[in-house]
């Protein structure tokens, strides 16, 4: 006939969980003796040995008390996904919304996976992850920010309106060309061509025609300031023949508008 399992006396005084073929290692807490049933037939039950069947004693109802746990919780675990992969996310501008959300639901669930039972390294990575990753975001946010308003305003800064040059302000450059000697007067032009007519013993230039010739050729564009100033200081000898022939060709059409007579 076999013992059911339970608390037995194994011989050294100490209660002792049988589970019904033999011994464990579970002990029961120091109590008073309990005395044998009465009334029981002999043999009932086996008799108390060192290591054989326990005998006849109350039983105890407690169990062996169960093991710790040997891993985070599924919280936990929960938690270090959410908070690697909003790390991730974060770091890339599109989705950068979806990486925040991501890591603030870590850190949240890292936080009741640390009070539960289990291993604590899941959370604590996990809360890690969420604080770094969001210093990341917001520092990838400043960036993208700062970008796009300097582009916007680039884009809408109106652009610098260049100074308009009026004929009033040509008329003034002329005159103040003429006025720092660029090119020679009227009256100078006229007493330069006195002397070269003179020097050259050309007749038929009267006084009053004189002043006419040296207006038109300075009117004149294709007489250039360097013939001019060599006019006006005398020179018939121009020294190359670019400038011998601005003056010939000037003085023929002066001489057309000033002194018809002379062609």
């Amino acid at each position: 006939m076999s013992t059911p399992a339970g608390w037995y006396d194994d011989g050294s005084g100490r209660q002792r969980w049988w589970d019904g073929q033999q011994w464990t290692e579970n002990f029961a807490p120091e109590t008073p003796a309990v005395p044998a049933p009465p009334y029981a037939a002999p043999g009932a039950y086996p008799a108390p040995t060192g290591g054989g069947y326990p005998a006849a004693a109350g039983n105890y109802s407690s169990a062996p008390a169960s093991p710790p746990a040997s891993g985070p919780s599924i919280v936990g675990w929960i938690a270090l996904g959410a908070a690697v992969l909003g790390f991730i996310t974060v770091c890339i501008p599109p989705i950068l919304g979806v990486g925040w959300f991501l890591l603030a639901t870590a850190f949240v669930l890292s936080i009741i996976a640390f009070f539960l039972r289990g291993k604590k390294w899941a959370p604590i990575v996990a809360i890690c992850l969420s604080v770094v990753g969001a210093i990341v975001g917001a520092i990838i946010a400043f960036v993208i920010l700062t970008a796009a308003f300097v582009t916007a305003v680039d884009e809408y800064s109106p652009p610098t309106p260049l100074p308009s040059i009026s004929a009033d302000a040509d008329d003034e450059s002329d005159a103040d060309a003429g006025a720092t000697g660029d090119r020679p007067s009227t009256d100078e032009v006229a007493e330069g061509l006195r002397v070269i007519v003179g020097a050259q013993g050309a007749t038929g230039y009267e006084n009053d025609t004189i002043p006419c010739l040296a207006q038109e050729l300075v009117d004149n564009p294709d007489v250039s300031d360097e013939t001019l100033s060599a006019i006006a200081l005398g020179e018939g000898d121009f020294g190359d023949s670019t400038g011998a022939l601005e003056f010939a060709t000037g003085l023929s059409e002066a001489v057309v508008v000033c002194a018809p007579d002379l062609q």
